[in-house]
């Protein structure tokens, strides 16, 4: 009896253990999709950032000429 008791404990933990596994799975998961649209952002400011430096650049030698 004591035993079965003690294996039912143990299933209860694993389970909580795999839904605490599951429950972090899913935070990072989430985590993942909003770094990788950041990313996809900050990529796109850096092009533009770029197009701005480099007009910037065709306009200053302009005036030294």
């Amino acid at each position: 009896m004591e035993k079965s008791l003690i294996i039912n404990e143990q299933q209860e933990q694993l389970q909580i253990n795999d839904r605490e596994i599951l429950r972090e799975a899913k935070q990072l998961r989430e985590h993942k999709t909003k770094l990788e649209q950041r990313m996809i952002i900050l990529e796109e400011h850096n092009k533009q950032l770029e197009k701005q430096l480099k007009r910037s650049k065709q306009l200053l030698f302009k005036e030294v000429k």
